[in-house]
């Protein structure tokens, strides 16, 4: 009798366990983008316009210690923006906290104009932080989600 009430006991705290990190993992990644995003939004600092598009500088503050996994531009809702560095220029590095200045982008197919509009251009950027309150206890373990930051506009 004891074994039973043993074995449900494991089998409810297993479930329980499970069905926290699936809600965490779904739940976990909205509440940081909205509440801990790595990036403030990205100031438009200078823009050249070129035949293929417009080389933009960018001013942010990076507010977490987290590595950069990639970024998505679009153009309205739905079309991706291809950015590059120009050849000749310095690419990105990593960066340290604080206040920031991008380097040199190309974005292609866009216009200065689109840049100004705040429903044209949107950018978000991927990173892989860690466990944050676990970080004060010297643990360094990796959220199983990437965090997203919405940058631009």
């Amino acid at each position: 009798m004891l074994g039973q009430s043993r074995s449900a006991a494991i089998a409810f705290w297993s479930a329980y366990a499970l069905l926290s990190l699936a809600l965490l993992s779904f739940i976990g990644p909205l509440i940081e983008t909205k509440f801990f995003p790595v990036y403030t939004k990205f100031e438009l600092v200078e823009a050249t316009e070129t035949p293929d598009g417009v080389i933009a500088v960018f001013e942010f503050t990076k507010i977490r210690d987290c590595k950069p996994k990639g970024s998505h531009w679009y153009l309205g809702n739905s079309m991706s923006v291809d950015v590059t560095v120009p050849t000749g220029l310095a690419g990105p590095e990593p960066r340290p906290l604080g206040k920031q200045r991008t380097s040199p982008y190309l974005l292609e197919n866009v216009t200065i104009e689109d840049l100004k509009d705040p429903n044209r251009v949107i950018a978000e950027v991927r990173n892989q932080c860690n466990f944050p309150l676990l970080g004060y206890l010297g643990l360094q373990i990796p959220q199983p989600w990437s965090t997203l930051s919405n940058v631009y506009p």
